[in-house]
């Protein structure tokens, strides 16, 4: 195509996570739920009885809990002396001074593990001494019980009162009395109805509430603590549980009292646990009884980060989804080679103490994760060999394994991998719950597409051009450099009957690819036309792609090759000049036409040089790409006589090859002169 082809613009792939994500990033306990982008990080864990909703990150070991009260129960409007204006009735009150919301609002909390259990109600926010800054534990008079060491907590009423800076002097829609005793004249920055109407970022009327930016105040009430696990839960798995938040008053009338379920602590499934994110189809789904595992502290696990904690599989197509849903704890597989098809692979495993792992991959991309055989392995301590199911590693560290890949693997080959503390704790299976370690699932990649004869050279593959069987295709690294499998050899292909080849099981990253074009043929034109899916990717003199860069999860099948046959003269079997009455007749014949895509005949002088084109201009080969020649023959009544000379300039597919000059002489005469183009005979 011309300088001036106009193609559409191609969309750039989707980013896996979305702009702004917070995921892998752990909250700030500072009472704030949607003013510092928590809302992002938690997972909702429970919902109450009247809505509320209780949610957990977990950055093993430090366990994060945010209770955020659902304003049609109770939120953090009030008003000076509690006055029945417009303000509050929009709001939804009746009545509520601010000195309602502290030294009397609660949530109860139990955090249970093994044999310790701890049970305390958080004050929603006090003053200690009654003065200086607004702190919410549960040490204040409406706090109470026995907390886990160490904890940390805050509130959102804490926040806002200690974080108040007016915004103007004597800006009357901020007038609380932050530092003093004046408790009745507080009131929240509200904007709605009645007499504080100024339209913006304010109350909403219905829908939820979260946070102003322009008066930074978050409307919902908020608990939130933190707790390091490893110092109370150490050796034990988790419930989280909010018994129940006190509200007096509350916006339901005599209704103080917002409780969530009561918990079933012999009930496996409400332990804090691990999931995993392969596709749906692989069993990830609780409801699936996808693989899970119950998070002990301090427990076995994969690679160097402890496992968070979901309340469902995280199912992607990349599987990713546990990762961008919170921490990412999937850290402890690395693919060192591809899993290439017939051949040994390298895979490495990291695990932070000893434990039982056992490996599964869908080799044949039929939805089914299948057992994967070890070799051989290297590490910290001897593994034995066999399949790897509740496989004993003795040790914590990085085990390098040799596993064989089936001749008929192929497809993005999913894996998934866990770890147990003990055998025959239910990690021997892809799906199912495990009472101790890790899951991990892991998404490869792949690449391909097709080798073709481009018949009429013009760089885009077109219908009828065959496929080209048995070319070689060599995997390289974004550098060039070949990849190799276990055995240290060059990972190559050949093209099937169709010309189609595949890279199956490729670790992310970025790729190349070679093709090695078979004697007789060259490359075609790279990047021609405005289809990548039906161009030629490789330099027409290295064979070699431009890099490209695979995502988990992801087939790329748009790297073709274009072959067209060599330019040479011993396509062409008979070229002559003689006469036949009065015209000189030139003819010629080929020996096969697989890359002729026709030709220019020209009167020369004798050199071959000065040329005048005969016939109509470009005469089309009568059977491009075809094994077999054809015979021309063309008269040239048009010379006065004397010597008359020939060339033949035959055009293929990556260039032009002219003939030297033939000769032919011809008796003056003063006969009339023409041009017949003569037929194939």
């Amino acid at each position: 195509m011309g300088a001036s082809q106009l193609c559409a613009t191609r969309l750039a792939p989707r980013s896996l996570a979305s702009p702004g994500s917070s995921a892998g990033v752990a909250p700030t306990v500072n009472g704030l739920f949607f003013g510092d982008g928590d809302n992002t990080r938690y997972q909702l864990y429970a919902v109450s009885q009247y809505g509320s909703r209780l949610y957990f990150y977990l950055d093993n070991p430090v366990l994060y809990v945010a209770l955020v009260i659902s304003h049609s129960f109770n939120d953090n409007v009030f008003d000076r002396r509690g006055r029945a204006t417009a303000y509050i009735k929009d709001a939804g009150w009746n009545n509520r001074p601010a000195s309602q919301l502290y030294n009397s609002e609660f949530s109860e909390f139990i955090l249970s593990c093994g044999a310790a259990s701890y049970t305390w109600k958080q004050a929603y926010a006090y003053r200690p001494g009654g003065v200086g800054a607004f702190v919410s534990d549960h040490l204040g008079p409406a706090g109470g019980g026995i907390a886990p060491p160490g904890i940390a907590s805050a509130s959102s009423f804490a926040w806002n009162i200690n974080n108040y800076e007016a915004k103007a002097p004597g800006d009357r829609l901020w007038d609380m009395y932050v530092h003093g005793s004046q408790d009745t004249n507080w009131k929240s920055p509200w904007l709605g109805s009645g007499d504080y109407v100024i339209g913006l970022d304010g109350y909403p009327a219905s829908g939820a509430i979260g946070y102003s930016t322009q008066f930074e105040y978050e409307w919902p009430m908020v608990y939130e603590w933190s707790v390091d696990l490893s110092a109370v839960c150490a050796g034990n798995s988790l419930y989280l549980i909010a018994g129940s938040s006190h509200h007096s008053p509350s916006k339901i009338g005599d209704v103080e009292d917002d409780p969530f379920g009561a918990p079933d602590l012999g009930d496996s499934e409400a332990k804090l646990t691990d999931f995993g994110d392969l596709p749906a189809a692989y069993g990830t789904l609780q409801a699936d009884d996808g693989a899970r595992h119950t998070i002990v502290i301090g427990d076995a696990y994969l690679g160097g980060n402890m496992p968070d904690a979901e309340t469902d599989g995280q199912p992607s197509a990349d599987a990713l989804g546990d990762d961008l849903a919170g921490n990412d704890d999937e850290d402890g597989i690395v693919f060192l080679t591809p899993l290439a098809p017939g051949r040994q692979a390298l895979i490495q495993v990291t695990a932070a103490a000893q434990g039982y792992l056992s490996a599964f991959v869908d080799w044949d991309a039929n939805g089914t994760l299948d057992p994967v055989t070890l070799i051989s392995a290297t590490g910290p301590a001897p593994v034995a060999p066999g399949t790897l199911g509740d496989t004993h590693l003795p040790a914590a560290g990085a085990y390098t394994l040799r596993v064989g890949v089936p001749a008929h693997a192929t497809g993005l080959m999913y894996s998934r991998w866990r770890l147990t503390n003990l055998p025959d704790q239910g990690g021997n299976s892809p799906t199912g719950r495990a009472s101790s370690g890790e899951v991990e699932d892991y998404a490869l990649a792949s690449i391909g597409d097709r080798v073709w004869h481009d018949l009429d050279a013009d760089g885009a593959q077109g219908p009828g051009e065959p496929g080209m069987a048995d070319v070689a295709v060599r995997l390289l690294d974004g550098s060039g450099v070949p990849m190799l499998d276990a055995d240290g050899d060059p990972i190559t292909t050949m093209t099937d009957r169709d010309g189609n080849y595949t890279f199956p099981g490729l670790p992310p990253g970025q790729y190349r690819v070679e093709f090695v074009a078979p004697g007789g043929y060259t490359f075609t034109q790279q990047g021609r036309g405005c289809d990548p899916d039906l161009d030629s990717d490789p330099d027409a003199i290295t064979g070699r792609t431009p890099g490209v860069t695979l995502a988990p999860g992801q087939t790329r099948v748009d790297l073709d090759a274009g072959l067209v046959a060599t330019p040479t003269s011993v396509g062409l079997a008979a070229f002559r000049a003689g006469v036949r009455g009065r015209s000189a007749v030139v003819s010629w014949e080929t020996g096969s036409e697989l890359d002729i895509l026709g030709f220019y005949l020209y009167r020369s002088d004798a050199s071959g040089g000065q040329r005048l084109v005969l016939a109509e201009g470009f005469i089309p080969a009568r059977a491009t790409g075809a094994a077999t020649g054809e015979r021309y023959e063309f008269e040239d009544g048009d010379i006065e006589g004397g010597d008359a000379y020939y060339v033949l300039e035959v055009q293929t597919a990556s260039g032009t090859n002219a003939t030297e000059p033939v000769r032919v002489w011809l008796r003056p005469q003063g006969w009339a002169l023409r041009l017949l183009p003569i037929g194939r005979r």
